[in-house]
């Protein structure tokens, strides 16, 4: 886990150049505390900064940019299966000098070119110079962050926005389609940023840049489209088991100290119980307190479960200063706006294992969204038939409804999550009893048609599984865990963000009304290590509460939109308190 500063120019590199590539990575040294290195052509107009959090070979052959004949990498993240792709490349006689997956990438890639991306089990974001030309690219799922910007002198690479705005002098550009998206989703959806030419690297996308200018783009990711569903039965609950257990394994792999975060949810339950029994590993496990809201707090249970696995088990109670929290706050960690305040409890606990001298943290994330375990999508399969019913008739039935809103509130329900067009279903069901205030937003009908307008009530499920997973997943939640980690210098790992487990949960023939969600295949696994009374379900905690966040800001907009939702007497919404959270950051961004 590092950071990255490069830049390739349409010109030769000056004195101003080399300056301002190490005053970017001199702003990315909280990424990379271990070591820094750089290398730079100036005829070629090419420079490339790198600093080093070190994982894998703790020694000085592990230092980065990493040159080999021509070619020059600079790498953020982590190869999972590295030592067999390293084992492959020695069988065609090619030579290792250190134990780094950072030289198995460099070799990987000089032996096969982009086409090795496909085979890579692992996050990572990297810049490589082949002595003509700069790639850049970015791991399946988006765990890693990558941004560049464009410019009238070429284009500029950095693991964070703020590096770029700060040199580069670039100016915000929330434009009313980008704003729409921000405050329907709490993000602004890559590849765009809320700033003028600095886009975000997507997810599985990989970039040819020559001579200062964008030359190709293309996407690697899968398509898994599976001939015959396979029955969910005790064989494809073994094969499911088996593969978290080979995930589980390979992310463990690490030359520095390590250690799990414990919830007494689902998935981090089963990740300990997988690295006790079947691994044997006696890795410590660390639970966060947040003694102060009992409705987060889970250090009893955690500790329950530790104790049966037998596993060493620290309680740290989560000292938070809440001067510091406010939008400010956020907008530092993230660089643009951003409404997940779960950044905040991830920074505390990424600093808390620093101070214990760990570098490496295994986490659950990544549970959910490959299990369809969030309540929007049983919300979903509860109520299929509902979202069935044509566009219009449900439009039609929302409006002969209306005169009995104020009568019965599952009237009002049904008109705010089902009586909507097709292309608001999505934003209805995230922004709870808020669409009709959320039209009134500038562009966001022109925005949700052009975002969701494939979705119907019939494809719906289907339809948010995949926004979730490749657009809500790297934007609002893996970021959390990129920034959130990598400011305090320390990297979180999730084993269920692997290729063969999301391609054995998508082949299975999925019944609502026997199993409600796909997440009871984690508790049946989980039920093989763990007694009932130990299994507790959803999580609570590593979450930041918006109502205190809110409160401890002390200011509210106001406008039209909130002032009506105001006068509707929302406050007491959750979506409505979210809502209110976005409004409060992105007008302090604009301002500052």
């Amino acid at each position: 886990m590092c950071g990255i500063f490069s830049f390739i120019l349409k010109r030769p590199l000056n004195k101003k150049d080399i300056l301002l590539g190490r005053e970017g990575k001199k702003m990315l040294k909280h990424r990379g505390p271990d070591s820094d290195g750089e290398w730079y052509n100036k005829k070629e107009g090419v420079y490339i900064g790198h600093t080093r959090l070190s994982i894998m070979d703790l020694s000085l052959k592990g230092n980065q940019p990493m040159i080999n004949n021509k070619h020059v990498l600079a790498y953020n993240g982590e190869i999972y299966n590295f030592l067999e792709i390293k084992k492959e490349l020695e069988l065609k006689g090619i030579k290792f000098c250190s134990n780094s997956d950072t030289e198995v990438l460099l070799k990987y890639w000089q032996n096969l070119n982009n086409s090795c991306l496909n085979y890579l089990d692992g996050m990572f974001a990297f810049v490589i110079w082949n002595g003509k030309n700069i790639w850049i690219a970015r791991d399946k799922f988006g765990e890693k962050q990558l941004f560049y910007a464009t410019t009238k002198d070429g284009v500029y690479i950095s693991s964070e926005i703020y590096p770029l705005v700060k040199l580069l002098k670039k100016e915000k550009d929330l434009n009313n389609e980008k704003l729409a998206a921000y405050l329907a989703l709490g993000y602004v959806p890559s590849p765009y940023t809320a700033y003028k030419n600095i886009f975000c690297v997507e997810p599985a996308t990989a970039i040819l840049l020559k001579k200062g200018v964008i030359k190709k783009k293309f996407n690697y990711s899968e398509n898994i489209n599976h001939k015959e569903l396979v029955d969910i039965n005790e064989n494809y609950i073994d094969d499911i088991n088996n593969e978290i257990i080979k995930s589980v394994k390979s992310r463990l792999y690490s030359d520095a100290k390590k250690c799990l975060f414990l919830s007494s949810g689902i998935d981090s339950s089963l990740l300990a119980s997988i690295i006790s029994k079947e691994l044997k590993n006696n890795i410590h496990t660390i639970t966060v307190g947040f003694g102060k809201s009992k409705s987060l707090d889970e250090t009893k249970e955690a500790k329950k479960i530790a104790n049966y696995l037998k596993l060493p088990h620290q309680i740290i109670p989560c000292k938070l200063d809440d001067k510091k929290v406010d939008t400010n706050y956020l907008l530092t960690m993230y660089g643009q706006p951003n409404d997940n305040l779960t950044i905040i409890p991830t920074y505390q606990m990424a600093l808390i294992a620093k101070k214990l001298k760990y570098k490496v943290g295994i986490t659950g994330m990544g549970g959910d969204e490959i299990s369809s375990g969030y309540r929007k999508q049983t919300f979903i399969k509860k109520y299929k038939n509902l979202y069935a019913m044509p566009e219009k008739l449900r439009l039609f039935i929302s409006f002969i409804l209306k005169p009995l809103n104020n009568y019965n509130s599952k009237i009002e329900i049904f008109r705010n999550i089902f009586g909507v067009k097709n292309e608001f279903l999505y934003i209805a069901l995230k922004n709870t009893n808020l669409i009709s205030q959320l039209k009134e937003i500038p562009y966001m009908e022109e925005w949700a048609k052009k975002s969701f307008s494939s979705f119907t009530g019939n494809n719906l499920f289907k339809s948010v599984e995949n926004f979730d997973f490749k657009n809500v997943m790297p934007n609002s939640r893996l970021i959390t865990f990129d920034h959130g980690g990598m400011r305090a210098g320390y990297e979180f790992r999730s084993p269920y963000l692997n290729s063969n487990l999301i391609s054995l949960f998508s082949a299975s023939k999925f019944k609502y009304n026997k199993y409600k969600t796909q997440k009871f295949i984690f508790r049946k696994i989980l039920e093989r290590y763990l007694p009932k009374k130990l299994i507790f379900g959803f999580k609570k905690g590593f979450v930041y509460p918006f109502e205190d966040f809110l409160q401890k800001n002390k200011k509210y907009s106001s406008d039209s939109i909130t002032n009506n939702l105001k006068e509707k007497k929302l406050n007491q919404n959750p979506s409505w308190t979210r809502f209110l959270v976005r409004k409060e950051i992105v007008n302090d961004f604009l301002k500052s």
